[in-house]
């Protein structure tokens, strides 16, 4: 099972009403060794607690937001997968690729070239 399914059941069964200790065995029960840990579970909870509503890792939303701006199509072609190579390391190339204005919480595409 996959993060981010182990997450979305973590979100689950928290608004189903369980408890921390209820959702650690639960998961223990059904997903045996491949479940996550007490700690793991404790900050998922947590994070969902303070309103978070996604499932996925930060790079990997923020990833499935820049595609969105590209018009709902993710073209990891040739030309983005050499840019990215050219930029670095990927939090480098999604710095250079999206402009995020601090305080006005718009994220827009960068225009022109990289």
């Amino acid at each position: 099972m996959a993060r981010n399914e182990k997450r979305a059941v973590i979100k689950y069964l928290n608004l189903k009403g369980l408890t921390l200790s209820e959702v650690s065995s639960d998961m223990k029960v059904v997903l045996g060794n491949d479940a996550p840990l007490y700690a793991t579970i404790h900050r998922w909870i947590a994070e969902f607690q303070r309103g978070r509503e996604l499932t996925e890792d930060a790079h990997t939303a923020l990833a499935a937001l820049w595609c969105g701006l590209q018009q709902g199509v993710c073209s990891m072609g040739t030309t983005n997968v050499n840019a990215r190579k050219q930029a670095g390391p990927s939090h480098n190339f999604m710095r250079q690729s999206v402009s995020i204005q601090h305080g006005s919480g718009q994220v827009s595409p960068r225009v022109g070239p990289m």
